[in-house]
C-alpha cells in the first residue's frame, strides 16, 4: 500500500475498533448522496448509533475504560447486522 493510501486510511479509521471515524462517515454520506442522485439505490438503510453513557464512563472511570468497551460494541453491532 502506498504511503498516501495508508495515510488516507489511517485518517478515516478509529484505531481502537478499526471502524470508520467521523471523517469517514462524512465522506461516505457525500458518496451515498451522489449515488442516490444517480438512482443507484431503490432501498437503503443507514444506522447511526449513539453511545449514551460513554462520556460518563470516560469521565468517571477514565478513557482507557471507555476505550476498552469499543471492541465489544463493534462485535455486537456486527453480529446484529450480519444476522439480518
Amino acid at each position: 500500500m502506498e504511503a498516501a493510501e495508508e495515510a488516507e486510511r489511517s485518517a478515516k479509521t478509529e484505531s481502537m475498533t478499526g471502524l470508520g471515524n467521523r471523517r469517514a462517515f462524512d465522506a461516505d454520506v457525500l458518496e451515498l448522496e451522489r449515488m442516490i442522485g444517480q438512482g443507484a439505490f431503490s432501498d437503503m438503510v443507514v444506522t447511526v448509533i449513539e453511545l449514551g453513557g460513554l462520556k460518563q464512563i470516560n469521565d468517571n472511570l477514565g478513557h482507557a475504560e471507555g476505550d476498552s468497551l469499543m471492541p465489544a460494541l463493534k462485535r455486537r453491532h456486527q453480529g446484529v447486522v450480519e444476522a439480518q
